[in-house]
């Protein structure tokens, strides 16, 4: 009597062992890539889930919310796209804390933003703010300060001096904060 040989996938979120029967949602989201649909082969999914570079996960991991389903129209064109988002930890480039990119971030990144797919974040979300702030008061004093301070109006300068004062940059502040003064005399 001959056994049947049953395959086993390794789901990339939980690192179980996985049958085709318990891989099911995963195996749908793939039915609807652009590689099997525009394909005259017929595939195997399981196999080619198996033997593919998608990110996909286990019925068990999807339906416990460690793995969020992804919508494939949304993302960008890609050979091997993201059937499933799960949570990442990496390293801040800027503060060196361990952060976790999230799946809803993911969701957000890849579905709505339209970034490629492999893109991950290089910072956590705080250093994200602090590195926009920081461009956005950049580009303010960038405007301003191309005018001759006497051309600057009241709201401007108030905007150098609490800037320059968030900087730590005592001479600037000090210089814009006298030319409001003597404004205001």
């Amino acid at each position: 009597m001959k056994r049947k040989n049953i395959k086993y996938a390794k789901c990339k979120c939980c690192g179980l062992l996985r049958d085709q029967s318990e891989v099911l949602i995963s195996l749908s989201v793939l039915k609807n890539t652009d590689v099997v649909r525009n394909s005259d082969h017929e595939y195997n999914l399981f196999e080619l889930l198996i033997d593919s570079n998608f990110k996909w996960a286990c019925d068990q991991c999807i339906d416990d919310k460690k793995a969020l389903v992804s919508n494939l129209s949304q993302q960008g064109r890609t050979f091997s796209p993201d059937l499933i988002y799960d949570d990442v930890n990496l390293i801040c480039k800027r503060c060196k804390n361990e952060f976790t990119f999230t799946k809803e971030e993911k969701k957000v990144w890849y579905e709505q933003l339209k970034f490629y797919i492999k893109s991950i974040p290089v910072h956590c979300l705080i250093c994200r703010k602090e590195i926009r702030r920081f461009k956005c008061q950049n580009k303010i004093l960038s405007e301003v300060l191309k005018k001759n301070p006497k051309d600057m109006t009241t709201d401007e300068l108030w905007q150098i001096v609490q800037i320059y004062d968030e900087w730590d940059k005592k001479d600037k502040f000090n210089f814009y904060s006298k030319l409001i003064k003597e404004r205001l005399k």
